[in-house]
């Protein structure tokens, strides 16, 4: 469903176009290295924190994070189209058996990758500002998923080409998704400022730089007059969007570039010894 959905986004996005030049809303998509695991085919991953340098072989944690700036008078996010893009030393990795490399924060959050803490102000138990649901601005309203327009990779299945992230106007409104200050309506949840958007996995063979980019042009778009939260969508063009990136740095434990090292020897003293035969 998910998907269907997303690709109605999609088409809505490339052919809604002319609203574009009305508004100076600029979208910042950045990835985030966030935890860093060795590998153990028995026991699963385990944690090792943020290390400035891994090993080959390393599994990283990257989280997604959203900022919105230049927003109008009710003009809220509305949904953004985007590639994770890896460089060739890098592969994506499904290291939780979650069956889909690109993780939605409520998927993260049942994988234990995302720890639920209470807001401070005790308004409201779990799972109401969990990372899957929210509640509404007053105390009386149910919980609802968050990206209830959907989250997900619209493309090929588990290409981390595609994703695209999409909320409903009344959503928009109450969530405020991107803003500095969000929600600006009402009561916080856990997706934070910057907003986390999902999570996605990659081994780190080499060092390399991970990089979001643009899927479509219009590649995301707001809300306007939306106050209500029955606003207009807004497609905006790639020439707004920015996509951050991070660099993840490899080098081979000491014991490994020893062995290198004698390696490297050895084919000198081979070279020379063919020299003077």
């Amino acid at each position: 469903m998910k998907k269907l959905l997303g690709y109605a986004t999609c088409a809505a996005l490339i052919v809604a176009v002319a609203p574009a030049l009305a508004t100076a809303a600029n979208i910042s998509i950045t990835p985030t290295y966030v935890q860093a695991y060795t590998p153990d085919a028995v026991n699963g991953p385990h944690a090792i924190g943020t290390p400035g340098t891994v090993q080959p072989g390393t599994i990283i944690q990257f989280d997604v994070r959203m900022t919105v700036t230049n927003l109008a008078a009710g003009e809220n996010f509305w949904a953004a189209g985007f590639n994770v893009n890896l460089p060739s030393n890098l592969t994506k990795a499904d290291p939780f058996g979650a069956g889909q490399m690109w993780l939605d924060p409520g998927l993260a959050e049942q994988l234990g990758l995302a720890s639920y803490t209470y807001p401070a102000d005790g308004s409201s138990p779990a799972p109401a500002h969990s990372y899957a649901q929210y509640r509404g601005n007053t105390a009386n309203t149910v919980a609802t998923s968050h990206w209830a327009g959907g989250n997900a990779d619209a493309g090929i299945a588990n290409d981390l080409k595609g994703i695209l992230v999409e909320a409903g106007s009344a959503e928009a409104n109450s969530r405020r998704y991107g803003e500095a200050v969000r929600p600006g309506a009402g009561r916080v949840d856990q997706l934070g400022s910057p907003t986390l958007l999902g999570t996605f996995f990659a081994i780190a063979n080499g060092t390399g730089t991970v990089g979001i980019g643009p899927s479509l042009d219009p590649t995301w778009g707001t809300f306007t007059g939306n106050s209500t939260g029955t606003g207009v969508v807004n497609p905006l063009l790639s020439t707004a969007f920015t996509g951050g990136s991070v660099v993840i740095t490899v080098v081979p434990e000491p014991a490994t570039i020893v062995m290198m090292g004698f390696a490297g020897f050895g084919l000198v003293v081979a070279a020379r010894r063919r020299k003077t035969a």
